[in-house]
């Protein structure tokens, strides 16, 4: 069990008489907010050849696309990524999301 689904009934246990009605629907444990799809050929669909007003020379791979996070909802995250030049498999990754409530 997660640690968080954990908490979850934990609180629950202590306080019978609040509502927990997203936490019941939401705290199975048969529940999962991960969604694996298919992969094959996302990568080379997805990478860029050159931006406009990019100089020539550059000498790094960069891809854009979208990652999909609900796909009974239509739900997607805009992804940009560039890849270091050097030492690309051991460089530390940052992963930027822009959004917020109204984000779609």
């Amino acid at each position: 069990m997660s640690n968080s689904l954990r908490l979850m009934k934990s609180r629950r246990s202590q306080r019978h008489h609040v509502s927990d009605s997203w936490a019941e629907l939401h705290a199975k444990e048969e529940y999962s907010p991960v969604y694996i799809g298919p992969q094959d050929g996302l990568m080379k669909a997805d990478k860029i050849n050159k931006l406009p007003g990019q100089p020539d020379g550059v000498d790094f791979d960069q891809y854009a696309g979208y990652v999909t996070v609900d796909p009974q909802a239509g739900r997607a995250l805009f992804y940009y990524f560039v890849e270091s030049p050097q030492n690309s498999s051991t460089n530390p990754l940052v992963l930027w999301l822009n959004g917020g409530n109204n984000a779609k």
